[in-house]
């Protein structure tokens, strides 16, 4: 419990700076997702909260008293609860970038809606586990066989609800490919944060079961299972954060095509001066360009291609 505090805290502390970062650059988002981040934030603190009660409760109100060291707090009980609302805010989170991707409706329908089954089940599962619990709270009670299955499908929706969202991501971001090179640059650096979204998140969840399915009596799943909260807020508010650097990439972008014609669209003025010398100039607009500030348009390089060059 003791590690679990204590990497709960570290990832706490991410969550807060992240936080403060996101509305000290007052990004122009709508209301909702403003909300959606001091949500997160609140959701994160209760977390650390209750697991400080909760471990308060062992160490100092039932210090040398072994049989209340069965009995689990009100803290125990709330932390698995926000873990599993956390987890469901994210990935819903992400759904809607992914429904905003898709060009059409038969593949936002293909990609969403597996991916929100999956969500779906790992709430309800989490949240059933959570309440036989409180019926009987106790932490010899996380093994028993009634809970098992919950738990099971609980890491299982998650890990493969984590996994899909990453791939659907990087397959809509790589059809985005236009081979210009300053959108090359941006898709990349949106793929990664995609693939690093998915990995820290599954592999969190994977951990989770293995340690479970293998010592379920000695709370090691405990170490992947509580940090798992903050694992999720941090891969939010970092995609929005990440907007600086996308708008970086784009001036950097639209430095770089100065001066350089391209055959689609490009205006050519031309004139002839005295002496029989003829001057030819090109110039390059780009039409378009993506509002960084909108988080709708996190991931979205519609106005990335080809035909928005002219």
């Amino acid at each position: 419990m003791f590690i679990t505090l204590f990497i709960d805290a570290i990832f706490y502390g991410i969550v807060m700076l992240l936080v403060l970062q996101y509305y000290y650059k007052s990004f122009g988002d709508p209301w909702k997702i403003k909300t959606m981040v001091a949500v997160l934030g609140l959701l994160a603190t209760i977390h650390i909260i209750s697991l400080f009660d909760m471990m308060y409760g062992l160490v100092i109100t039932n210090f040398g008293n072994f049989p209340a060291l069965d009995i689990m707090t009100w803290g125990a009980v709330v932390q698995s609860t926000v873990i599993y609302i956390i987890a469901f805010i994210a990935q819903c989170f992400f759904v809607k970038r992914i429904w905003s991707l898709s060009q059409t409706t038969k593949l936002k329908l293909a990609f969403t809606v597996p991916i929100m089954v999956l969500s779906t089940s790992g709430i309800v599962s989490g949240l059933v586990d959570t309440g036989l619990v409180a019926r009987h709270p106790r932490f010899s009670r996380l093994s028993g066989a009634d809970i098992h299955p919950f738990k099971m499908t609980f890491a299982l929706a998650a890990a493969a609800c984590d996994i899909s969202i990453t791939a659907a991501l990087c397959y809509l971001l790589h059809r985005s490919r236009t081979g210009i090179q300053s959108t090359e640059s941006l898709l990349n650096t949106l793929i990664i944060q995609a693939i690093n979204r998915g990995a820290i998140t599954s592999v969190a969840a994977v951990l989770y079961l293995i340690l479970y399915l293998s010592t379920p009596t000695d709370a090691w799943f405990m170490i992947a299972l509580l940090p798992m909260s903050q694992h999720y807020v941090i891969s939010v508010i970092s995609m929005l954060n990440s907007r600086v650097t996308i708008r970086e990439t784009l001036a950097r972008g639209r430095e770089r095509s100065d001066g350089i014609s391209l055959p689609l669209g490009s205006i050519q003025q031309s004139k002839t001066v005295e002496g029989g010398v003829h001057i030819s100039t090109s110039v390059v607009t780009w039409e378009g360009a993506p509002n960084t500030h909108d988080s709708d348009n996190v991931f979205n390089t519609d106005n990335l291609k080809v035909g928005n060059f002219r």
